[in-house]
C-alpha cells in the first residue's frame, strides 16, 4: 500500500506593500495586502544586485483578518505563514488571466524601530 504525502506551505518575511483591504461578500469576507521580500545576488565582478518579489496576501481566518486590519501597516515587517494557490479570473475584455496568492495561516509582527 502507498500513501500519498503533499505538502502546500509558504514562509515569507518582509514588509507589507499596501494597507490591508477588505473584499469580497458578507459571506465570505478576505483581506487582502501586498508583502515584498528582496533577494540579493552577488556578481563574480563584485556587484551585488537586489531583486523584489511581491506577494498578494490572502486572509480568511476571522480572527486573523481582524487583526490585520486593525495592527498591519504599510511598510511593517511581518512573518507569514500559509498556503499558495492559484486561480483565473475573466477579465472585462474575455481573456483569462492566471492568478497566484498566499492564503494566510499565521502571520507574526515585527515592531517597527523609530
Amino acid at each position: 500500500m502507498f500513501f500519498y504525502v503533499a505538502i502546500n506551505s509558504v514562509t515569507l518575511l518582509g514588509r507589507v506593500g499596501s494597507n490591508p483591504v477588505k473584499r469580497g461578500s458578507l459571506e465570505h469576507p478576505v483581506v487582502t495586502f501586498s508583502l515584498a521580500t528582496n533577494s540579493n545576488y552577488s556578481y563574480p565582478n563584485g556587484d551585488v544586485n537586489q531583486k523584489t518579489e511581491w506577494h498578494r496576501i490572502c486572509v480568511f481566518k476571522p480572527y486573523l483578518r481582524d487583526s490585520i486590519l486593525k495592527y498591519t501597516n504599510k511598510g511593517q515587517r511581518v512573518f507569514v505563514q500559509g498556503r499558495i494557490i492559484y486561480g483565473e479570473v475573466k477579465e472585462p475584455e474575455g481573456n483569462l488571466r492566471h492568478t497566484c496568492s498566499i492564503v494566510a495561516d499565521d502571520v507574526i509582527y515585527f515592531r517597527n524601530s523609530s
